[in-house]
């Protein structure tokens, strides 16, 4: 049911938060693997608060996993931080 739900919603509200989310990491410093280390942070982070019952946001689990793989390819000049500002 979440393909098909993610589907509609990629007609009627459009890609503006992938987009947003997508800017995070500025395009010269977003390799693989910033992309990979992104992710296994983003899943690490929902997996521990899953275990442990606590909630939270994958939204900002991904820009978090972003900030920090972008910190660590190219630091504080990596980051698009408009772009971090209207995800969180």
């Amino acid at each position: 049911f979440a393909a098909f739900f993610n589907f509609l919603a990629y007609f009627f509200i459009g890609t503006a938060v992938a987009s947003t989310i997508a800017k995070t990491v500025k395009s010269e410093y977003a390799g693989l693997a910033v992309v990979f280390a992104a992710l296994f942070a983003a899943i690490a982070w929902n997996f521990i608060t899953w275990r442990f019952g606590m909630p939270s946001s994958s939204s900002h689990a991904i820009v978090g996993g972003l900030v920090g793989a972008g910190l660590a390819a190219g630091g504080i000049a990596a980051i698009s931080w408009d772009s971090v500002s209207k995800a969180a």
